[in-house]
């Protein structure tokens, strides 16, 4: 019979004016039926946890792999995305009692905290309460919520413009995996496109953020560097247009024809231009916000991706003056910053 005899409260006094009440239980890592209390009281978390085994207090803070490590970290999560105040810790404290009362006590040093947020935020989006409890679980889909919102909250106070979008890549990445099942960036991107169109009216952050962008700066983008690395070959003519003929959006559309359409020009036909100059006369008061989103984050923020992560070329946080790409990428997070809470409210 396990005898769960050690109880364990874990108290977080955070630096928020947040008034909100919480009481629930949330399983842990490694029960199958018992559970732990978690609740808010403003700007405390309170989490009382019974365990069979005597853990030495301070190792709870240190031990990355415990279940109660990790139930300070779901709690955290959830508390900044249910107050959308991204704030520091004050004290964090530890007891642990018995049927004789309390036996021992633990309070992190000021010093030992590491601080996530160097200074309180305030999220611009807001994240929906219902999948906010999905994190507080035990599955494969609680782990990929939890992973996004980790990255999306530490990206969302980053000031670099490159730092910020490694951070909501990963915090895409999580989610767009997690949505589609697949595993294959291509596959996943695919199938999220699909996804996004077929959820446009709950893209409400999104559509808000692509709504308000305007036609010059799409035109202003590295739209030639783009096409040169999506599409540096003839053998990749069909699927450009392919590509072009997926869009409807203006925006989209001129920058493309503004660029004679890049390198792919000198492998197109004379047909296969005169089709896609048809199409884009075809739509050219056509704004479809879902499309620009998709292609601002899952294309050509793809694209940037691979330039980052691959290390094709100089960092461009390493230069003496503000280039063009990091104007790429702050349009890019400015629409990731909302896409990410739309699709984290719908996964």
């Amino acid at each position: 019979m396990n005898i769960r005899g050690n109880n364990y409260e874990i108290r977080i006094l955070l630096d928020s004016v947040s008034e909100i009440k919480v009481n629930k239980t949330i399983p842990y890592i490694g029960s199958k039926s018992y559970t732990d209390s978690f609740q808010i009281k403003n700007n405390e978390i309170i989490l009382i946890c019974k365990r069979s085994s005597k853990i030495k207090l301070q190792d709870i803070f240190y031990n990355n792999n415990s279940s109660l490590n990790n139930q300070i970290i779901k709690s955290l999560l959830y508390y900044y995305g249910i107050t959308s105040s991204l704030c520091k810790i004050l004290t964090i404290t530890v007891s642990r009692s018995a049927s004789k009362g309390i036996l021992e006590n633990y309070e992190l040093e000021k010093d030992d905290i590491l601080q996530v947020f160097s200074d309180n935020r305030t999220l611009l989006y807001k994240i929906d309460a219902n999948q906010l409890d999905f994190i507080l679980e035990e599955t494969p889909k609680s782990y990929s919520l939890r992973n996004s919102l980790s990255h999306y909250f530490i990206g969302y106070v980053k000031d670099k413009s490159y730092v910020k979008f490694e951070k909501y890549w990963k915090s895409f990445n999580a989610l767009y995996k997690s949505i589609t099942g697949k595993q294959q960036d291509k596959e996943a991107l695919r199938d999220l496109r699909a996804f996004s169109m077929t959820h446009v009216n709950k893209m409400v952050f999104s559509d808000k953020t692509t709504n308000d962008i305007s036609k010059g700066e799409i035109k202003r983008l590295s739209i030639r560097s783009f096409i040169l690395k999506d599409f540096p070959t003839n053998s990749k003519t069909a699927e450009f247009i392919g590509f072009i003929n997926r869009y409807t959006d203006n925006r989209i559309l001129d920058s493309i024809k503004d660029r004679n359409y890049g390198i792919q020009k000198d492998f197109l036909s004379i047909a296969e231009i005169t089709s896609l100059d048809n199409h884009i006369s075809n739509n050219t008061t056509t704004k479809n916000n879902i499309e620009l989103t998709f292609f601002l984050t899952g294309r050509f923020g793809y694209a940037i991706r691979n330039q980052i992560f691959h290390a094709e070329k100089i960092d461009n946080e390493f230069r003496i003056s503000r280039t063009k790409s990091i104007d790429d990428i702050d349009l890019v997070n400015k629409v990731f910053g909302a896409y990410i809470i739309d699709l984290f409210n719908l996964a």
